[in-house]
C-alpha cells in the first residue's frame, strides 16, 4: 500500500490544492489525478490503479463532488475494499453545508466548512493514529509539493517537514523533478486564466494586434516553461548542494518574473487589474533597480566570479552591497579576491547559486558550478 488518495471534484481545486500542500507536508504520500493522469491516458485506469495501490481514500464532499460521477464511483470503489480487507478505508471531509451521500451519511466527517486549520489537525491526528506517515512507497512515488505565500515568498519551513519525512522512510530526499509539484493559489490560477481568455477572445481584444497575439502565446508559453524550469532547479539543488536557501532565493526568482508578467498582461478592459501580484509589478531582478527591490536593499554591485583555470566561463551576478563589503578597503576596490575570504556565506546561497542555476536553465551554454572553494570575485 502506498500514498493517500484524494477523491475530489476538479471545481473544489483551490480547496484541493491547500489541503494536499498541508497533508504534503505533515509527512504524508499524496496520489492526485492531475499529477498521475496526462493527456491520452484513460482516467478510469489510471484512478483505479490509483485506488488500488492506495492506503486510505479521503473524499472531498462539496456540492460540487457529490454532483461528480467520478466522485461516486471512487466513493463505491472505496466501500467495495472496505468489504474486502475488513478495515477503513474511506474518510470524507465536508467543504460547505451539503449533505452526505446515503452511502456514507452514517460516517463522521471532518468538517472544513468554516475552518481550515482545525479540521486540518483533526485529520491529522486521525492519520497518525493510523500511521500512515510510516506506510512502505517506492521513492519514485515519494512527492514534494512547493507553496508560495505573499505571491513570491517559497514556504520554506514545510517544505523542510516534507523533505524530512521522505529522508526518514527513504534515507534520501533527491527527488526527480516530475516528483515536486507546485502548489497554486487562488490569486495564481485568476492570472493564468484571464490570460487564457485574452488568448481565446484575442479577435475582440481592444488592442488586438498580430503582435500582441504573438506576445500572449509567448507569455503562456514562458508560464509553462518556467514552472517546469522552477522544478527541475529545485531538483537540481536537492542533488548537488542542499540548501534550504538556494531553493527559495532560487523560487523566488522565478515565481517573481512569472508573476511580474501575468500582472502586466492584465490590461484587457473585461476586467479590473487584481492586487495579486501588484507588490511585484516592477521590474524583474535583471537590472540594479530590480535586484535592489528584490533584495529588499539600497544598493547593488555588479560581481564577476570565475575560477582561475576557466577565466572566460564568468558569472555575473548581482549582490547586496553589504554582502560583500569586504571586498573594498577604506572605500576603495582592491582588485579580485578569492571568493570564500571575501564573502559572507550567505551569498553563495542567497544569489550566486540562484541567479547562476536560473541563467543555466534557461541557456545552457551558461555555467554552472557547485564548488566555490577555489573561485575568485571582482567587481564587473
Amino acid at each position: 500500500m502506498a500514498n493517500l488518495f484524494i477523491s475530489h471534484s476538479s471545481v473544489d481545486k483551490v480547496f484541493v490544492n491547500k489541503l494536499v500542500f498541508s497533508l504534503s507536508s505533515e509527512g504524508f504520500p499524496i496520489w492526485l489525478d492531475a499529477w498521475n493522469i496526462g493527456a491520452g491516458d484513460s482516467i478510469t485506469r489510471g484512478i483505479y490503479s490509483g485506488l488500488n495501490s492506495s492506503s486510505m481514500v479521503i473524499v472531498v464532499i462539496s456540492k460540487d463532488s457529490i454532483n461528480s460521477g467520478w466522485v461516486e464511483k471512487e466513493i463505491n470503489a472505496s466501500l467495495e475494499k472496505e468489504n474486502i480487507n475488513g478495515r477503513k478505508f474511506l474518510i470524507p471531509i465536508r467543504i460547505d453545508n451539503v449533505e452526505l451521500p446515503d452511502s456514507i451519511s452514517d460516517r463522521f466527517t471532518v468538517d472544513f466548512h468554516n475552518a481550515f486549520s482545525l479540521p486540518l489537525s483533526d485529520l491529522v491526528q486521525e492519520l497518525d493514529n493510523l500511521a500512515l506517515k510510516n506506510i512502505n512507497i517506492e521513492f519514485t512515488k515519494e512527492l514534494t509539493v512547493l507553496k508560495f505565500t505573499k505571491e513570491v515568498n517559497l514556504d520554506k519551513a514545510s517544505l523542510l517537514k516534507s523533505l524530512q519525512f521522505i529522508e526518514k522512510r527513504q534515507g534520501k530526499f533527491n527527488l526527480a523533478p516530475k516528483q515536486i509539484k507546485i502548489c497554486d493559489d487562488a490569486g495564481f490560477i485568476e492570472l493564468v486564466n484571464r490570460l487564457h481568455h485574452r488568448i481565446d477572445n484575442i479577435e475582440n481584444d481592444p488592442d488586438y494586434s498580430s503582435d500582441l497575439e504573438t506576445k500572449l502565446h509567448s507569455l503562456l508559453s514562458h508560464v509553462k516553461k518556467s514552472e517546469r524550469i522552477l522544478s527541475q532547479g529545485v531538483s537540481y539543488i536537492l542533488e548537488h548542494a542542499y540548501s534550504l536557501d538556494s531553493i527559495y532565493w532560487f523560487a523566488r526568482i522565478i515565481r517573481s518574473d512569472i508573476v511580474y508578467s501575468l500582472w502586466h498582461m492584465q490590461t484587457d478592459v473585461s476586467f479590473e487589474p487584481i492586487e495579486y501580484g501588484y507588490a511585484h509589478r516592477s521590474i524583474p531582478i535583471w537590472s540594479n533597480f530590480g535586484a535592489e527591490e528584490f533584495y529588499s536593499v539600497d544598493d547593488i554591485e555588479i560581481m564577476h566570479i570565475w575560477f582561475i583555470n576557466k577565466e572566460a566561463e564568468r558569472l555575473r551576478i548581482l549582490i547586496p552591497s553589504n554582502e560583500v563589503e569586504k571586498i573594498r578597503t577604506n572605500g576603495f576596490y582592491c582588485g579580485p579576491q578569492r571568493l570564500m575570504d571575501t564573502c559572507y556565506s550567505s551569498v553563495i546561497s542567497k544569489c550566486i547559486i540562484p541567479q547562476m542555476l536560473y541563467k543555466h536553465m534557461h541557456n545552457e551554454s551558461e555555467p554552472l558550478y557547485w564548488d566555490f572553494e577555489d573561485a575568485v570575485i571582482g567587481i564587473s
